[in-house]
């Protein structure tokens, strides 16, 4: 749920938090260390389906001023070609929100986030849907991997240490 704790901090290294599940929806309520008090910090991993980064509770992904311009989906071609938009009312329980305050609290922290996302049908898509800026800490690394498409809708930057940004899309087209 939104508001768990997960501890796997240490003395010389940060530990792993592995967050798995087909579904998620991580707020910036959950509690998440894999810190290190002496040496270099863990690792985040999450692993669902399809994943929204956005606002605390993934309810609501409207734009700052409320214009909504990105809408919110996607389009995306399923195993067969055709195409399906995600997420919608159909399938909105298959698409999981993750706090992109959460996200920015973790790279603050010097824990390096990865999120992959993939099913079975290898149409798991990733959307980040709000900024994610990291403004202290030491380096770290957010790494989005994904079996179709990884979106990019918000800017992904760094004031205080260098965040590494690794992107992977496996995107294939289907042949009919």
């Amino acid at each position: 749920q939104s508001d768990a704790s997960l501890n796997a901090s240490g003395v010389k290294a940060g530990g792993l938090v592995e967050t798995s599940g087909d579904v998620l929806n991580v707020s910036s309520k959950a509690k998440i260390d894999a810190s290190s008090a002496n040496g270099e910090a863990g690792q985040w991993l999450l692993d669902p389906l399809n994943v929204v980064i956005g606002t605390q509770d993934g309810a609501a992904l409207a734009d700052a001023d409320g214009s909504n311009t990105s809408s919110n989906t996607y389009t995306q071609e399923d195993t067969t070609g055709n195409c399906v938009s995600q997420p919608t009312a159909a399938n909105t329980n298959k698409t999981s929100y993750v706090s992109a305050q959460q996200v920015v609290d973790m790279l603050n922290k010097g824990t390096n986030v990865s999120i992959e996302a993939q099913d079975v049908n290898k149409v798991s898509s990733i959307i980040v849907d709000s900024a994610i800026d990291k403004t202290s800490g030491t380096d770290a690394a957010l790494t989005l991997k994904a079996q179709r498409d990884v979106i990019v809708n918000k800017d992904i930057t760094s004031s205080a240490g260098k965040l590494d940004v690794n992107l992977y899309a496996e995107k294939k087209k289907n042949k009919r």
